[in-house]
């Protein structure tokens, strides 16, 4: 799947491409966590309510040099 296809679909979709994802990292604060997946040639950083574990937002990143820049 490339970043525009992701893009395209709905956001059932989009997690249901993120359940194949590779976890790369993963960061807890008090309220949320962020976690960092590898999907294919692009990543996706997820933003997760700790206290219902929803799914707040996620950032779709294009390459390496994005995530050092984020």
């Amino acid at each position: 799947m490339t970043l525009n296809e992701f893009l395209s679909c709905d956001e059932l979709e989009q997690l249901n491409a993120l359940w194949r994802a590779e976890l790369v990292a993963e960061t807890k604060e008090e309220a949320y966590t962020y976690s960092l997946y590898k999907l294919d040639d692009f990543y996706v950083r997820v933003k997760v309510a700790v206290k219902d574990k929803s799914v707040c937002g996620f950032e779709c990143l294009g390459d390496k040099a994005d995530l050092l820049s984020a």
